[in-house]
């Protein structure tokens, strides 16, 4: 087992800090079994806030509102529009390139989320105390990749090498962050 404990410059817990590990030894690795690919609209939000999917994954959108949402991304790897659609339809979209995709409503602007596309096999999202973990991954060197919305612009965290041996590891990473992005509920009287 491993598990990765994200904090920032000052040791404050990261939440939704995506954690990837490419292995840097030969044969092949099965990806971690992904949680459901969705990102949901509700209450004006979208929820997750940040989600992490493999290259190639189909991401369902469905709306839960009352009212309808235009959701679209100009990220480069990901550039879509989703003209409006309303209460219990879903739409897919196909994540073919790894990298950020913010994602936006042009009707609420409040609404704004990211899904981060990775070609590592072993990823995840920290969750509110910044920690991850990761369970019965075959033991080698890894190279430990995070990402972060609010990560300073221009700066990079350098990937980790760890050493997975039986037993457990715990590996702090440290992101340099120029804000905490998080979706603002709408104000009551937003979009009467």
């Amino acid at each position: 087992d491993v598990s990765i404990y994200v904090v920032d410059t000052k040791d404050k817990k990261v939440e939704y800090a995506v954690v990837s590990l490419r292995p840097l030894f030969a044969g092949a690795i099965s990806f971690v079994p992904a949680q459901a690919a969705i990102m949901q609209q509700e209450g004006s939000l979208f929820s997750p806030f940040v989600l992490a999917v493999k290259t190639g994954t189909s991401v369902s959108m469905p709306n839960l509102d009352d009212y309808s949402h235009h959701v679209y991304s100009f990220s480069p790897a990901k550039r879509f529009e989703q003209k409006l659609y309303s209460k219990n339809q879903s739409v897919q979209q196909l994540f073919d390139k790894p990298g950020k995709v913010a994602l936006g409503c042009n009707i609420h602007d409040n609404m704004k989320s990211y899904i981060y596309v990775t070609d590592h096999p072993v990823y995840g999202v920290t969750g509110a105390e910044g920690t991850l973990s990761f369970q019965d991954i075959p033991d080698g060197s890894y190279e430990v990749h995070v990402w972060h919305p609010g990560q300073a612009r221009g700066t990079k965290t350098k990937p980790k090498i760890i050493a997975v041996v039986s037993g457990a590891e715990r590996e702090n990473i440290v992101v340099k962050l120029r804000r905490r992005p998080k979706q603002r509920p709408p104000a009551e009287d937003d979009y009467n």
